[in-house]
């Protein structure tokens, strides 16, 4: 879900609706006098918001709740999480553009950005990228938070919440989507290169082979992971997803990894790690 809204986000900037780069700042009033007020929209696509104070993996080992313990802010519209645990905090956080912070939020921001941006056209977008270019065959679409009725600003629909949801063959139709983008050098590919040229080290201190896409890649780049281990020098996109999903794209190789799961016990390793071929 974090990755395909990182999509959404390429194609509402070659749409022209973001009207600046990803190394621009930000223009949402939603998050005015927040630590993301702002903010370079390449930090927020790379997970260095300076958030970890508040939210994130980096100090309490959970994405989704506030200071690791709640509530979770999937389920709260971004107008809300804003003003009670945010509002006025724009000088405590840490510096933006230093340490990876694997946070929810950072991605809701995102989405909810793009849907202030696109306005009466964010349904129109999402159309044009799944059902025109990727011709999704069932429906697909992203979850929206629980409490958007009693919080949300309804006006602008920002109630956004990252969470994607389509059928295994769709998934792999989206791969193929964003592979040809790459390949052929489209704006959006241009986007997935410049988001992959400026990835960020996730500083982990030790690594899995065997547990998804997640914990086996060394850096991320605009809500995308990259640099599995032992994998020197190739751009292979990684997706990893609730109870084991697993997207892959090796450019390289012409080649698309996708693993459908509902509980995430399965040899990655095998399944997945050794069908790119290490180092």
């Amino acid at each position: 879900g974090k990755s395909l809204v990182s999509l959404v986000t390429g194609y509402a900037i070659c749409d022209g609706y973001i009207n600046h780069t990803i190394f621009d700042r930000i223009d949402y009033p939603t998050v005015a006098g927040t630590l993301y007020e702002d903010q370079k929209l390449i930090n927020l696509l790379n997970m260095t918001a300076g958030d970890d104070g508040i939210i994130g993996e980096r100090l309490y080992g959970k994405d989704n709740p506030i200071r690791g313990k709640g509530p979770n802010t999937n389920t709260i519209p971004i107008k809300k999480v804003m003003k009670k645990y945010f509002k006025g905090k724009k000088h405590l956080g840490l510096e933006p553009g230093l340490n990876f912070n694997y946070s929810a939020l950072t991605t809701n921001v995102v989405m909810n950005y793009v849907i202030y941006k696109t306005d009466d056209d964010w349904e129109k977008l999402l159309h044009k990228i799944f059902v025109e270019d990727a011709k999704v065959e069932k429906s697909v679409y992203f979850g929206k938070s629980l409490e958007k009725h009693k919080f949300s600003n309804r006006k602008k629909g920002e109630y956004g919440r990252y969470s994607f949801y389509a059928q295994r063959y769709d998934y792999l139709r989206i791969a193929k989507l964003i592979m040809d983008h790459w390949k052929n050098d489209t704006c959006i590919g241009k986007y997935l290169k410049t988001i992959y040229e400026n990835r960020v080290d996730k500083k982990k201190d030790k690594y899995s082979k065997f547990i998804g896409n997640h914990a086996a890649t060394q850096s991320y780049g605009g809500q995308f992971h990259f640099d599995p281990i032992g994998i020197k020098e190739r751009p292979i996109l990684m997706m990893d997803g609730f109870a084991g999903q697993q997207v892959v794209i090796d450019f390289d190789k012409n080649k698309i990894i996708t693993v459908h799961s509902t509980d995430a016990h399965y040899d990655w390793y095998s399944l997945v790690y050794l069908q790119l071929e290490p180092d």
